[in-house]
C-alpha cells in the first residue's frame, strides 16, 4: 500500500466510524417510540373475564350472608384484582351500606377502594342513622374496617360532622374521625 492510500485510509476511518455512530443512534431514536409503545401494551392487562349487572354475596361457616356486592360492571383480571362500576356493597353484618361510582378490587375482593362519590349509610350510637360521605374509601373485608382516603362529611338528623379523615369498624360501629373535625349539633 501507498503512502497516499493509507492517509485516504487514516482520514476515511474517522468519517466512517462518525456515520456509523449517526446511523445507530438514529436507528435506536426511530425505535424508541415503538418499544416505548410495546412495553405500555404489554403492561396493561386484559380482563380475563367480566361481568354485567354482577352480585356476589359470601357467607359465613354457619350460612349466613356476611355480605352481598352488587355492580353494574365487574372486570377480573389473571392477578385476581377486579374493576367495578356503580358499585354497591350491603350487611357485613350490620347496618352498613356502601355505595360508589367506581371500586377496585386489590385481592379477590378481600380489599377494596371505593372512589367517586362514596356513601356510606349506618347507624350510629345503636339508633341514630348516619350517612357519610367522601370521595375514596378503603375497605378492609378481612378486617372488617373502613378507612376514608379523603375528607369526610358525615350527616345525621341533628348533627353534621366534617374531618380529614375517618376510620370505622364494621363490626361495632364505631366511626372515628380524624384530623380537623368540626361538628355542628342542633338540638
Amino acid at each position: 500500500m501507498r503512502w497516499p492510500d493509507r492517509q485516504l485510509l487514516l482520514l476515511a476511518l474517522p468519517a466512517l466510524a462518525i456515520g456509523a455512530i449517526v446511523l445507530g443512534v438514529t436507528t435506536q431514536w426511530q425505535s424508541a417510540p415503538q418499544q416505548a409503545a410495546a412495553a405500555t401494551v404489554a403492561e396493561i392487562q386484559e380482563a380475563d373475564y367480566f361481568l354485567y349487572d354482577a352480585e356476589i354475596r359470601r357467607y359465613d361457616a354457619t350460612g349466613q350472608m356476611v355480605h352481598s356486592l352488587t355492580a353494574a360492571v365487574l372486570d377480573h383480571f389473571p392477578d385476581n384484582s377486579a374493576q367495578l362500576e356503580s358499585v354497591m356493597i350491603t350487611r357485613m353484618p350490620g347496618p352498613w351500606q356502601l355505595s360508589a361510582e367506581r371500586g377496585e378490587a386489590l385481592q379477590g375482593l378481600n380489599e377494596l377502594i371505593l372512589d367517586g362519590n362514596v356513601v356510606v349509610q349506618t347507624v350510629v350510637q345503636d339508633t341514630v342513622p348516619a350517612r357519610l360521605h367522601t370521595e375514596a374509601l378503603a375497605v378492609n373485608i378481612t378486617e372488617r374496617s373502613l378507612t376514608s382516603l379523603s375528607p369526610i362529611r358525615m350527616e345525621s338528623p341533628n348533627t353534621t360532622a366534617t374531618a380529614n379523615r375517618m376510620r370505622a369498624s364494621l363490626d361495632n360501629q364505631n366511626v372515628e374521625l380524624i384530623g380537623e373535625v368540626r361538628v355542628a349539633h342542633k338540638p
